[in-house]
């Protein structure tokens, strides 16, 4: 979902020649010198074609594009910005002079196809595709008397184009090609529009341009190209007092990439003059205190967070969900099970009244309610909790988004609780997998997870792979953690057992 918000966002942005120059120089960087001379004419002759003209006849444009939406690579996306706004001003342009035309006020039918290739463990696929032009809300046109190839009877769909499948059947003849039959879908989905509105809501729609785009990436887990965008918007702010908001949000950043006195360090900066400004900077200075295994300095800066918001707030407000998961997690790192529990419950119960039920926040809490259940002995309960939480999460994130790996984490721990080893690696490794990937490999979350798998393999009686994971354990907990941290005391102690059983 959250493309269609980063779609919107690009689209609101007034992108200058300067965005077409830098374009520019991080593609000779990145691209083999077969791409230079595509590149070469993007410099000097973009303005000189309709940008519908450059994606039908451009492989590098077209390949680079269509790549970066496929993999979803923000950061291409966010420098390909002015082309994404470019072609689709195009699209919309041409589908409102096309609109008046009959064929295009009547459903009509269109193809794709996917081939296999060589792989004999591959099929290929025939999109036949259904449009209904009274039912749509995303603009698409004909390109063909625009097209490089003017042979070509195209339509192009605008980005985020969303269609629904209807049916998947097996081409006649073939068991290596399949017909899926799609339908061009509109706002009528309920469950869709509720998420998408709620994640529009969420992602700061009173924010404009680069400002917004900066607090998507941050929500995304783009961290480092959030930090480009706020570090441009840094600069160009002249008064000090506009300055807070963009310390919070390299705080925030900082934060996440797991390098707390950096974090600390910008959300001081970022102290405000107003109440609810307050609870935030409390609740963040909370979280880095939190990181840093000082837990009641956090508790204490938390519960002022939480005093400030009661203040202004009425009592089910939505804000008060944070401080309430954050002071549960607090008297949970303190061993006090029953009250972080009943905090969580409280944002829970909040949780419920205002968020759909597929919403990812809900999720967070469900693993939560479930940690303090497990640490309470009553696995059953704590099962059931995170794979709620699970479930909740597959529904709206990416399969690779760090809340997942939480989710696996905290399934694992049970299974481990109750002796079921084998699905307790299973789950710990899903969990790594994403970690490695989404995380700096010094982040402290690493270190978590890889003392999560020595556990289990020292308790299936193989010390060598425990041993190995808990010293990458100890090794990042060295790079990332205060040498008093509670956690890189129980790794170290972890590593120290396991070398006198080998």
């Amino acid at each position: 979902m959250y493309t269609q918000i980063l779609k919107e966002i690009l689209l609101q942005i007034n992108f200058e020649d300067k965005h077409i120059k830098e374009f520019i120089i991080y593609s000779r960087e990145v691209f083999d010198e077969n791409e230079l001379k595509n590149v070469n004419q993007l410099q000097t002759t973009y303005k000189n074609n309709i940008p519908i003209w450059w994606y039908t006849s451009d492989a590098f444009l077209y390949r680079t594009l269509n790549w970066s939406l496929r993999s979803m690579n923000v950061d291409m996306i966010v420098r390909m910005g002015f082309f994404i706004n470019d072609l689709h001003r195009d699209i919309q342009r041409l589908h409102s002079e096309q609109s008046d035309h009959r064929r295009l006020r009547k459903t009509f039918i269109v193809y794709r196809g996917q081939e296999a290739g060589t792989n004999p463990s591959l099929i290929g696929i025939l999109f036949v595709m259904s449009i209904d032009p009274t039912n749509s809300t995303v603009p698409f046109a004909s390109v063909t008397d625009v097209s490089y190839f003017h042979t070509e009877h195209e339509i192009l769909f605008s980005m985020h184009t969303i269609f629904r499948i209807e049916g998947i059947k097996p081409m006649k003849g073939n068991v290596h090609l399949y017909k899926v039959k799609l339908t061009l879908a509109n706002d009528t989905d309920q469950n869709l529009r509720t998420l998408t509105d709620c994640i529009r809501q969420e992602t700061f729609p009173d924010s404009k341009g680069w400002d917004r785009l900066g607090l998507l990436l941050i929500k995304m887990g783009q961290y480092n190209k959030a930090q480009e965008v706020y570090e441009v918007l840094l600069h160009q702010i002249t008064h000090e007092s506009d300055k807070a908001h963009i310390y919070h949000q390299i705080g925030s950043i900082k934060y996440n990439q797991g390098k707390y006195h950096e974090a600390l360090t910008y959300y001081e900066k970022a102290f405000p003059s107003n109440h609810l400004s307050w609870a935030m900077s409390y609740n963040n200075i909370g979280l880095v205190f939190y990181e840093m295994g000082d837990y009641s300095k956090a508790l204490l800066s938390h519960e002022k967070a939480l005093a400030v918001k009661q203040q202004l707030l009425p009592s089910d407000h939505p804000d008060l969900t944070m401080s309430y998961n954050n002071i549960g997690l607090v008297y949970y790192k303190m061993g006090d099970y029953p009250k972080a529990l009943s905090y969580y419950e409280k944002a829970l119960a909040i949780q419920h009244q205002t968020l759909p039920s597929n919403h990812s926040d809900l999720g967070v809490s469900y693993n939560n309610v479930g940690s303090a259940y497990s640490n309470m002995g009553d696995y059953s309960k704590a099962l059931s909790s995170h794979e709620k939480a699970l479930a909740i999460k597959l529904q709206s994130l990416s399969s690779d988004h760090s809340d997942l790996a939480v989710s696996y984490n905290n399934i694992g721990l049970e299974y481990y609780n109750m002796h079921d080893y084998p699905k307790a690696l299973s789950h710990f490794e899903k969990a790594l997998a994403i970690k490695e990937q989404s995380l700096p490999s010094n982040h402290p979350s690493l270190s978590s997870t890889y003392n999560n798998v020595g556990l289990v393999y020292e308790n299936m009686n193989n010390y060598a792979e425990a041993h190995s994971f808990y010293e990458q354990a100890v090794q990042i907990g060295q790079q990332s953690l205060p040498i008093n941290h509670p956690d890189l005391k129980m790794y170290r102690k972890n590593l120290e057992i396991i070398q006198k059983k080998l």
